[in-house]
């Protein structure tokens, strides 16, 4: 199904990772000028949780048009599970500010191993992700759990794309074998 189409060879570039506005502006000039370079014309960010901070992100998205790839809930859920704690049940609820007003606001300021300081901050850089992340031209996910939580969460329906992960043929019929590979 691809004849005719041919992928240059790819280049890679290392960047240190950065999650908040100190390393975000140490990382920020790097990436800058490696998008200048290449000059892309999309930008597919994979799996850049607590890697990329949102102001890097909110940089290449000005600068190209933007996708992003979210595998699960982390970036969705200030304590990264969607679990609420004291019920220990599935949050039903939007991401965001409500977060830290509902039943998960004590289980954010004691999580353990850190201190008050340390989670706030770690809320608060959840928060601008969530914020940076709506904003992209598109986000792709892998599960319709995935598709639901983020509509649910304020993001714009058009720009939410279902890529499965998996398929599963109908009831009592066999999955559909992948293509073979040359």
């Amino acid at each position: 199904p691809l004849e005719g189409w041919s992928v240059p060879p790819w280049k890679t570039h290392s960047i240190e990772g950065s999650l908040g506005i100190r390393s975000g502006r140490r990382a920020l000039q790097k990436v800058t000028k490696i998008i200048e370079k290449e000059a892309p014309d999309v930008v597919h960010l994979h799996n850049v949780w607590r890697f990329l901070s949102p102001l890097v992100v909110g940089a290449i998205h000005r600068l190209r048009p933007t996708v992003r790839f979210l595998h699960d809930v982390r970036s969705l859920c200030p304590l990264e599970t969607k679990v609420i704690p004291v019920a220990d049940r599935i949050c039903d609820q939007p991401a965001g500010w409500g977060c830290f007003r509902g039943r998960c606001r004590s289980a954010l300021l004691k999580r353990e191993g850190q201190g008050l300081r340390q989670n706030a901050t770690g809320s608060l850089i959840a928060l601008w992700e969530l914020r940076v992340t709506r904003q992209l031209d598109r986000i792709m996910v892998g599960s319709g759990y995935m598709q639901k939580e983020l509509l649910r969460s304020g993001f714009p329906e058009e720009r939410v794309v279902l890529i499965p992960c998996y398929r599963i043929g109908a009831a009592g019929e066999e999955a559909p074998s992948p293509p073979e590979r040359a």
